[in-house]
């Protein structure tokens, strides 16, 4: 599970970054550079069960 949500956070901030880059270049490389180390940071993250997650 937390191998997929770190794929997804790592997926969404490179497109996110991508686009913001058309505009602004080193910004779009700062928000893609995020999102790497933030899902590695996820990956690192212990397994939980997804029903956990949910109220």
């Amino acid at each position: 599970m937390r191998r997929g949500l770190g794929d997804t956070t790592r997926g969404v901030t490179q497109g996110v970054g991508d686009t913001v880059g058309q505009v602004d270049p080193n910004l779009g490389k700062t928000v893609s550079d995020t999102g790497k180390e933030l899902s590695k940071i996820v990956d690192a993250l212990p397994d939980v069960q997804s029903k956990s997650l949910l109220p």
